[in-house]
C-alpha cells in the first residue's frame, strides 16, 4: 500500500470510525495507544504503524497473498471454480453501506484523492513502462503476447469512453477501499457470508466504480452475470447512475491491465522468484486475471471481422462405385423408349 503518513492514518481512522458509528460492524475499529490514549499510531524503526480491532471470520483467499522480493504485497484471485457469488453480493452490499456512511468525508479538503482521471493516467504510465520491460519476453511467452494485444486495444477505447463522461471521470463522491482482494474479505466457515472488510490503507475519495470493479474481477473473475450481481447488490444500498453502470467494464479493464502487467513482471521476468513456492500461485493467478482481461477486451473492443474472400478450391471427385454396370450417355439425357410386347 501507500507509505503511511500521519494524515493518511488519520483519514483511514476517521473513515472506520464513521462507518462504525453508522452501525457497520464489518470494518475494524481503530485502537488507541495505551501509553498515549490520544494517539492511534506509533513510529517504529522509522515506519508508522496503527492498531485496529480484530474481526470475526477468516480471509476468503487461501494462497492468495504473498510478498514480492521487494516486500510488496502480492494479492491474487481465487481459483476460477470457487463459488463466490453469495460472498460477492454480501461484499457489494457492505461496501455500499460504507460508501453511504462516509460520503461527507469524501468532500473534505484534506481527503486523499483518487478520481478515475488519476487512475487512467497511472494505468497509461504503467502500461508504457511494463510494455518496454516485458516486450523482450513476448516472443517466447504467450501470456505476455496476450497482455500486449489487450493493452493495444483497451487503452485507446477506455480513454475515449472515460473522457466522454467528465463528471464520472473527475468525481470523488465516496471513500473507496481501493484494494479489494480475497485476502481482504473475511468470511464465515462456509465462506458464503462476508463478515468484514480489512486493510483500508488505500482508502481515498474516489468513484464507487473502483471498488465495484475490484469485486467483479479480483475475487472470482469477470463475467457479465457476475458484474450484474455486484451492481445489483450494491444498488440495493447505494443507487448508481446509468452512466456509471455502463462504465464499470471500462474501469475493470484498466485496473486489470495494470495488475496483470505487474504480475507478469513478477511471475515471468523476475528471476528472484525462481524456486519460491509462491511462483506457481503467482503465475496461476496471473493467468486467471489475464483471462478476465481478454473477456473485457472483447466486450469493449471487439476484434474486427476478417475481410476478403477465400479462393474456392474444388475437392477430390468421389470414386465410382464398383460392381455395377457402367452408365453411358449424358447425365440428364432422356432415356430411349421401352419396347412393348404384343
Amino acid at each position: 500500500g501507500p507509505a503511511a503518513t500521519t494524515a493518511l492514518i488519520a483519514f483511514v481512522h476517521a473513515t472506520l470510525d464513521r462507518a462504525r458509528d453508522a452501525g457497520i460492524a464489518g470494518v475494524p475499529a481503530p485502537r488507541h495507544r495505551s501509553d498515549r490514549p490520544e494517539e492511534t499510531a506509533a513510529l517504529i524503526a522509522g515506519r508508522l504503524f496503527d492498531a485496529q480491532s480484530w474481526l470475526p471470520g477468516r480471509p476468503l483467499g487461501r494462497n492468495t497473498a504473498f510478498r514480492s522480493p521487494d516486500g510488496v504485497s502480492i494479492n491474487l484471485p481465487l481459483h476460477p471454480t470457487t463459488p463466490v457469488d453469495a460472498a460477492l453480493a454480501d461484499a457489494a452490499r457492505l461496501i455500499g453501506r460504507v460508501h453511504t456512511a462516509t460520503r461527507e468525508l469524501a468532500t473534505a479538503a484534506d481527503a486523499p484523492q483518487a478520481p478515475l482521471a488519476s487512475m487512467l493516467l497511472s494505468v497509461r504510465e504503467s502500461w508504457l513502462a511494463e510494455r518496454r520491460r516485458l516486450g523482450l519476453l513476448a516472443e517466447n511467452t504467450t501470456e505476455v503476447r496476450r497482455w500486449l494485444r489487450c493493452g493495444n486495444r483497451i487503452i485507446p477505447i477506455a480513454s475515449d469512453r472515460l473522457r466522454a463522461a467528465p463528471d464520472v471521470l473527475r468525481a470523488t463522491t465516496v471513500v473507496t477501499h481501493g484494494d479489494l482482494w480475497p485476502a481482504h474479505l473475511l468470511g464465515d466457515d462456509g465462506e458464503a457470508v462476508v463478515t468484514g472488510i480489512v486493510d483500508w490503507a488505500r482508502a481515498a475519495a474516489g468513484s464507487p466504480l473502483l471498488d465495484l470493479a475490484h469485486l467483479a474481477t479480483h475475487v472470482g473473475g469477470w463475467s457479465a452475470a457476475r458484474a450484474e450481481l455486484v451492481l445489483g447488490a450494491y444498488s440495493d444500498i447505494a443507487p448508481l447512475l446509468p452512466e456509471q453502470r455502463r462504465l464499470l467494464p471500462v474501469v475493470a479493464a484498466l485496473d486489470l491491465l495494470a495488475e496483470v502487467g505487474w504480475l507478469l513482471g513478477l511471475g515471468f521476468a523476475d528471476d528472484r522468484l525462481i524456486g519460491d513456492p509462491a511462483l506457481s500461485f503467482v503465475r496461476g493467478g496471473t493467468k486467471t486475471l489475464l483471462t478476465s482481461l481478454e473477456t473485457l477486451t472483447d466486450v469493449l473492443a471487439p476484434p474486427e471481422p476478417r475481410t476478403g474472400s477465400r479462393r474456392w478450391v474444388p475437392g477430390p471427385r468421389k470414386p465410382r462405385r464398383s460392381g455395377g454396370p457402367k452408365r453411358s450417355g449424358t447425365r440428364g439425357a432422356t432415356p430411349p423408349p421401352r419396347e412393348r410386347s404384343g
